[in-house]
């Protein structure tokens, strides 16, 4: 139970929850699926957002691993139903102990503008490079390139245009019980 799909404060009295399975059919595969429901609008208590997620990961060696990850989200706006979609490829090369490479390409179609706020299909090329520092300490670096089919991202405060780049450089301490 949480207050709701990309919200930390209620919007509606209502709560949305999720669920997750996990199946490891063998010690190379593992496939994920999630679901998130309920009432997401603000002051809409009614209409319910359908999220469902699955990934699959395969992993080749203890140094190469490929992932792939689908999802479709569903609502109701005013009556109608509206959707997106997206899908995700990963690659993670992790060549020696503490460092790992991993590219990635995405597509996400808001079929119906709901989620971004304008009907287009916009795609990802993200490379990410990994540093474990120490222990559960792990430095990356992340070059991103978004493109999209419309003018979406800001140029400037009066102008949008249709691609970005971005770079990230992010610290993250990583809690485990392993020993």
């Amino acid at each position: 139970m949480h207050n709701g799909y990309n919200n930390v404060v209620d919007n509606n009295a209502r709560k949305s929850f999720s669920v997750q399975a996990i199946i490891k059919p063998t010690s190379k595969i593992t496939f994920y699926q999630n679901y998130t429901g309920g009432p997401e609008q603000a002051g809409n208590k009614d209409d319910y957002r359908h999220l469902f997620d699955g990934t699959l990961v395969y992993a080749i060696n203890d140094k190469i691993s490929l992932a792939s990850n689908y999802f479709y989200v569903s609502d109701r706006i005013n009556g109608a139903g509206v959707h997106a979609k997206g899908i995700v490829g990963y690659l993670r090369l992790q060549p020696k102990e503490g460092i790992a490479f991993t590219p990635r390409f995405e597509v996400y179609d808001d079929n119906d503008g709901f989620t971004t706020g304008r009907v287009q299909t916009v795609k990802s090329l993200t490379l990410t490079g990994e540093r474990t520092i120490k222990g559960g300490l792990i430095g990356r670096l992340e070059y991103r390139r978004d493109f999209s089919d419309k003018d979406f991202f800001n140029k400037s405060i009066q102008r949008t245009v249709n691609a970005q780049t971005t770079l990230t450089l992010g610290v993250i301490y990583s809690f485990s019980s392993k020993q």
